[in-house]
């Protein structure tokens, strides 16, 4: 993820493509987190600025079965200033 900005933001894959597009619908833009925050192993948006904090998420229950849950560093060493990594891994 570049940034939560409908006209420069968005999901980019390992190319430098843009695969996912923010709505224009009036979210905040400052700063974002990408977590799982439900803790069924699908990643929530956060996006707020000094006003508003919006979080995208699945209108949906998680699908029964193994879901796609990528191994991250540790929240409990979480810092603005890393590089996060996400490696291939599954739920059980």
């Amino acid at each position: 993820m570049l940034s939560a900005s409908a006209d420069e933001g968005g999901f980019f894959d390992g190319w430098g493509r843009r695969v996912v597009r923010f709505p224009a619908d009036g979210h905040p833009d400052l700063c974002y987190a990408v977590l799982d925050l439900h803790g069924d192993s699908r990643d929530e948006v956060v996006v707020w600025d000094p006003h508003e904090l919006w979080i995208y998420t699945q209108s949906d229950n998680p699908a029964p079965g193994r879901l796609y849950a990528p191994r991250r560093n540790p929240l409990w060493n979480a810092s603005n200033y890393q590089a996060t990594v996400s490696l291939p891994g599954w739920s059980e």
